[in-house]
């Protein structure tokens, strides 16, 4: 596992909240604010509550089960199971994001693989 996936896995199961919420809310940055985050790998789940850019409540992000997978220097993931508390959120994530091979930027494709994998 490379050290950049060592250590993000590390906050996304470990840090204290604030740190994952800190870490999060650069990734995010003007779409919103993380409000919070839970995340285990050996489970392939993922909840987020965040409050997007323009929202005056926070909307619930669940990923339930997903796929990863290396093919040559190349890492695809695949959301098998997701839903948000947002109709037409839950509906862009079910008929763009479910089923569909979501190929990882290849400069952070091993960090990637070594943080999601179980």
């Amino acid at each position: 596992m490379s050290i950049k996936g060592k250590l993000t896995r590390w906050v996304l199961e470990y840090a204290p909240d604030g740190i994952r919420k800190f870490a999060w809310n650069r990734v995010i940055g003007k779409y919103g604010k993380m409000i919070e985050i839970k995340f285990d790998p050996t489970q392939k789940y993922l909840r987020a509550s965040v409050l997007l850019a323009g929202e005056e409540q926070p909307i619930e992000i669940k990923i339930t089960d997903y796929d990863i997978k290396k093919i040559g220097d190349k890492t695809i993931l695949t959301i098998l199971q997701a839903s948000a508390d947002r109709e037409w959120i839950d509906l862009l994530i079910q008929n763009a994001l479910i089923g569909k091979e979501i190929k990882l930027p290849a400069g952070k494709s091993k960090m990637f693989f070594d943080i999601l994998k179980s």
